[in-house]
């Protein structure tokens, strides 16, 4: 699974990500948490809705369900002991990750140390 950041940069044509992209970490092809899809609806300019359109009808959706909630809660926990936090939106779209046994891929160092199966590429805050 992938996270916003990358699928931006890939729907904007930088080619760092489309070479991740085309790697497939776990061979099942790209996918996106429910919540990714919004963030990327919301951040699309005029001319990049069809893309975005496009890139939807091609990719595998994970939904927020409960079994994401409450792994979103469980994350929450360990976050809130810790004395950190992440967004909102960044902690549903791990815990889609996570609670479908996913890897993540982020260039996002926030993210770093948060799941095992988070591979963080590049760096971005």
């Amino acid at each position: 699974m992938y996270d916003t950041n990358i699928m931006i940069d890939f729907l904007r044509g930088k080619q760092e990500a489309e070479e991740i992209i085309g790697k497939s970490v776990d061979g099942k092809g790209i996918g996106l948490s429910a919540v990714s899809c919004y963030e990327l609806l919301v951040g699309a300019t005029k001319s990049e809705e069809e893309a975005v359109g496009s890139l939807f009808s091609r990719i595998n959706v994970y939904s927020l369900d409960l079994k994401s909630a409450r792994a979103a809660w469980q994350l929450y926990g360990e976050f809130r002991a810790k004395g950190s936090q992440l967004s909102i939106a960044d902690m549903f779209i791990l815990a889609t990750a996570k609670a479908n046994d996913e890897s993540f891929v982020t260039q996002d160092e926030d993210f770093r140390g948060t799941y095992e199966k988070a591979i963080i590429i590049g760096k971005r805050r």
